[in-house]
């Protein structure tokens, strides 16, 4: 599959009308030697695309299939290709921590899985956010507080790492991992309880979490950690 050809300037005569991205791709099916050309310009509400040159086909944006993540949101557009009633299906995915565009896909007719791959930068309705901001938000990507069954009446629930974050190609599928008590405070020092516990919660509702202003060093003595015990489970596993 050949590469995106060129990143297009942004041209517009008011600013109703300024696209929030312009691209232009070479798109393909996996497996076959099938190149398309397509230019692709996105708004608020619709994408005009064309493939191969042809005529204009303005599709409709619609509420992506896919959930959004703390680092990314997905953009999908749909129509038809004009005088048929073949569907076509425009996404791409937004990286929320740079404001890029990237993972360009389409379906043309009964066709899935084209592919169009390019970094593109995304002028809509974004602001990037602080550095704080985003290590704020990948803490709390790594971590989420004890399931309902498995806390101790009357008592509060106990921060735990996701397993993926611990587990490695060595030592394998590795369970969730609760965090003892003092590895909480010297961890988060002094962030309290009840402002972890939300912001755990609020996980998959980025815009909720709170910025702390030394969630960057947080975010260091939890990846040391991580690497820490990541390192104990391979020498336990040659053992």
């Amino acid at each position: 599959m050949k590469k995106a050809l060129i990143i297009l300037p942004v041209l517009a005569l008011a600013a109703c009308d300024k696209p929030t991205s312009t691209v232009e791709l070479s798109c393909g099916q996996a497996y076959h030697n099938l190149d398309t050309m397509v230019s692709a310009k996105t708004y608020d509400d619709k994408a005009v695309i064309k493939i191969n040159g042809g005529e204009e086909i303005t599709l409709a944006r619609v509420k992506s299939d896919s959930a959004s993540s703390v680092f990314w949101e997905k953009y999908r557009y749909d129509g038809v290709i004009p005088g048929t009633d073949e569907p076509v299906i425009f996404k791409f995915v937004l990286d929320k921590t740079n404001g890029t565009a990237i993972a360009y896909s389409m379906a043309i007719g009964k066709n899935p899985g084209w592919s169009c791959d390019v970094r593109s930068v995304f002028h809509g309705k974004y602001e990037k956010p602080s550095k704080e901001k985003i290590c704020s938000r990948s803490i709390y990507s790594m971590i989420w507080v004890e399931s309902d069954k498995d806390a101790k009446p009357d008592s509060p629930k106990k921060l735990v790492i996701k397993g993926t974050y611990i587990g490695d190609i060595v030592s394998g599928n590795v369970d969730d991992f609760i965090i003892p008590q003092e590895d909480v405070s010297a961890i988060f020092k002094n962030w309290d309880y009840d402002h972890m516990y939300n912001n755990a919660k609020a996980c998959y509702k980025p815009d909720e979490i709170k910025e702390e202003k030394d969630a960057c060093e947080v975010l260091d003595r939890l990846n040391a950690y991580i690497a820490e015990k990541r390192n104990a489970l391979k020498d336990a596993s040659k053992k």
